[in-house]
């Protein structure tokens, strides 16, 4: 359950501040809105007269010009209140866009202005990152609510207009229905946010599911299973939690066919009453035919504006959360004084002096920089670096944090921590030597079977140890990180160069490893985060475990399936951005639209689908300029040895995993030539489609009988720097990718290899 949330600033405040901002930035935002709110409530007041006023021509027998004239006169009041609307919400974005942007510089400033301990200030760090979250896109607060007010001006002035034409009816048929609104609206809210209380709860169910599962299905565990005889246990314990799952979604249907039932009731009683009011005013020759189908229209659009106000009100008060965390990161206290004060004497040049400064990081027991004096003169020019042991991180728990991101259940094990965990009864003889590092190995053996990723960092002496690791652990690599013994006493990290004896390496001999899967010199020529990179590219350049793979879903979609031919929006801007005559990889051709566009431009297309089905096809007619491939883009992205200009991916980013992911950016960025571009549209986290289907990892779904993975903006962008790739264009919104009546949130992404 989340916890409530006490903003510093109420709605009416926010919006407030909103508004000054747009007054400033772009004031055409606030007239936009005011004037799409007056058109709806016209445009629905118009449809609300049409047919009485036809309808009493008719009665009346009003000449045929007369009724034309009547017809006309609706028929262009409507058009030019639907065009007005279309125009001024095609105009709208961009206004709005303008005013979350100078949002988006007043963040950036905070941050690149604020005081340095700030920058260490975890609840700083909290409220910048919810700042960046409520901005980041155009669904987000800072620009959704032009549309919230939009909807809830339009609502406010149609219940007031229809309130005034229901007037002269019985005042208390307007409360009942009003009334019946409210009570149906707090049903829904209460249902709705049960549901999202307790959606913690959903994923855990789902994850404890997906984890029996797995293992019961495993390949590495199915001899134990079979030997312990654990497969009624698995069986149990699977449908033991697929109850208590099935309890938990009967408790959320039971209330939400509640609120359902509760508001057909209410629905029924209001319309019930005010139609049988209508009826007995019309049989008692109050209301003429024309003013019954008008007050009978008006009752039910007068429900709709009040369960409109009460929605968007909820809305409303839904962003103002947000748009009051970012207020309050943009006036989070400086602790350091930036106005005022005396001001410094010009000089040609100064002197900088520190006396005694001690710093220490946030939960640290040690100081990092402890009593330093320090001059800097004139023209000098000052670094300060730490090696391995001075406060960097150790390439051991870089490689280890880096492989945590595409693979959870990694551990990491250091000699020197296990000793102290569990190696207090073993001595630095050569005997207890042997006996700890079989020790260590051990264990790193039994998570190995397990089906753990183990990242050890050990001293490994001995070479029989070294062989005992390779003939007894799966999947074993070695890597020995080589360092010259001027380096190791010179760094000294732990001052055990400087001990009397027993100093591996030293009085000591190291038994150099004969055969490892790769060497790292590591003297300081190198940062770690460059060895890493190199431990990943020459070890671990292809290979991933539990690859998705989708080609069943695909083969049969594409043989069944009527697709579109005409090329997608995202490859028209595409087309906006490259040259004729280069070369470009179609990461995900599917039923080839796109590829061929982009061959129709002058491009030469290499085309790459998992689907015979779709590949076939597309090869029964040979097409100049394109080759097409059926295989797999992660590992193959250049299935010939080429080499791109361009390399184009639209919706098929979110069909792998992030290890796949992590691979093909890897791959890719080497294919693509110097100033190549990548193109990039996937679903991103905010689709309607977010959290359907069985949940199998982060952000990942198994729903409509294919894998679906929802991307982060900001960690896709991350990941892209990452590997090389400078970010040109990056943006999150509607309008990218419609599709019929759904027009979901979709990622844009041009980056660049320098």
């Amino acid at each position: 359950m989340k916890d409530k949330i006490k903003p510093k600033y109420n709605a009416a405040q926010n919006v407030g501040w909103m508004v000054k901002i747009a007054w400033k930035v772009r004031k055409r935002v606030l007239f936009i809105c005011v004037a799409m709110a007056a058109l709806e409530v016209l445009y629905n007041l118009t449809q609300l007269y049409v047919a009485p006023e036809i309808l009493s021509c008719v009665e009346r027998h009003a000449p045929v010009g007369e009724l034309l004239g009547t017809i006309g006169f609706f028929t262009l009041a409507l058009f030019l209140t639907m065009g007005l609307k279309e125009y001024l919400r095609e105009i709208s974005m961009y206004p709005r866009v303008d005013v979350r942007s100078s949002i988006v510089g007043m963040i950036a400033r905070k941050c690149n202005m604020t005081s340095f301990p700030n920058t260490l200030d975890v609840k700083f760090i909290k409220l910048k990152e919810k700042a960046h979250h409520s901005v980041q896109g155009n669904t987000e607060a800072a620009e959704n609510i032009w549309k919230t007010l939009t909807v809830l001006l339009q609502n406010v002035g149609g219940f007031l207009v229809y309130l005034a034409i229901l007037s002269r009816l019985n005042w208390m048929l307007l409360v009942v229905i009003a009334a019946t609104c409210v009570v149906g609206f707090l049903v829904s809210r209460y249902s709705s946010n049960w549901i999202f209380r307790h959606r913690d709860a959903e994923e855990t169910f789902y994850a404890k599911k997906s984890y029996i599962r797995k293992k019961a299905e495993s390949v590495e565990l199915a001899k134990d299973i079979r030997i312990f005889g654990l497969q009624n246990w698995l069986n149990e314990l699977l449908d033991r939690i697929h109850n208590v799952y099935l309890d938990f979604r009967l408790r959320c249907e039971k209330i939400k066919l509640l609120a359902d039932v509760t508001e057909a009731l209410l629905t029924m009683a209001r319309n019930g009453i005010a139609y049988a009011y209508l009826l007995h005013l019309a049989l008692r020759d109050s209301l003429s035919v024309p003013e019954f189908i008008l007050y009978f229209t008006a009752v039910s659009t007068f429900t709709t504006w009040v369960m409109g106000i009460l929605q968007a009100a909820e809305k409303l008060h839904e962003e103002s959360l947000d748009l009051s965390q970012v207020r309050e990161f943009l006036e989070y206290p400086e602790p350091f004084r930036f106005e005022g004060g005396t001001a410094i004497p010009k000089a040609d040049a100064y002197e900088l002096e520190l006396e005694h400064v001690s710093f220490r990081y946030p939960g640290a027991e040690e100081d990092t920089i402890h009593d330093l004096d320090l001059t800097v003169r004139p023209g000098e020019k000052l670094a300060i670096v730490g090696l391995n042991g001075a406060g960097k991180t150790t390439l051991g728990s870089l490689f280890y944090r880096r492989l945590k991101n595409t693979k959870p259940n990694a551990v990491y094990l250091d000699g020197d921590e296990m000793r102290v965990a569990f190696g207090e009864d073993i001595g630095y003889t050569h005997e207890e030597r042997l006996r700890w590092a079989g020790r260590i190995f051990r264990v790193c053996k039994m998570l190995a079977d397990q089906g753990i990723d183990v990242v050890c960092c050990s001293i490994a002496m001995y070479e029989s140890v070294r062989a005992w690791n390779r003939a007894h652990i799966a999947n074993y690599k070695e890597i020995y990180i080589r360092v010259k013994k001027e380096t190791l006493l010179a760094r000294n990290q732990k001052g055990l160069y400087t001990a009397a004896h027993n100093v591996v390496g030293i009085d000591l001999p190291f038994d150099e490893p004969q055969h490892p899967d790769l060497v790292i010199q590591n003297d300081g020529a190198q940062t770690p985060a460059a060895l890493v990179e190199q431990i990943e590219g020459q070890l671990y350049p292809q290979i991933v475990e539990d690859p998705i793979d989708n080609r069943a879903y695909w083969n049969q979609y594409y043989q069944n399936k009527i697709c579109p031919t005409e090329p997608s929006p995202f490859a028209r801007y595409v087309g906006t951005l490259i040259d004729p005559g280069k070369t470009m990889v179609d990461l995900g051709c599917g039923n080839g639209r796109d590829t061929l566009y982009f061959a129709g431009l002058g491009l030469q297309m290499t085309a790459i689908d998992l689907s015979d089905s779709a590949i076939t096809l597309l090869k029964q007619q040979p097409i100049p300029h394109v080759s097409f491939v059926c295989g797999d883009f992660v590992q193959q992205p250049a299935p010939h040895g080429e080499r791109y200009d361009y390399a184009y991916s639209r919706f098929t980013i979110h069909s792998i995993n992030q290890q796949q992911e992590r691979v093909l950016l890897r791959s890719l960025y080497q294919t693509l030539n110097p100033g190549g571009k990548f193109f990039i549209e996937v679903r991103s986290i905010h689709d309607p489609l977010f959290g359907k289907g069985e949940a199998l990892e982060r952000n990942a779904y198994f729903y409509d009988n294919h894998y679906r993975r929802f991307i982060v903006l900001e960690e896709l962008k991350a990941e892209l720097q990452e590997y090389g790739f400078r970010i040109e264009y990056a943006q999150e919104q509607t309008g990218f990718a419609p599709y019929g009546n759904d027009d979901p949130p979709v990622i844009r992404i041009v980056a660049c290899k320098p």
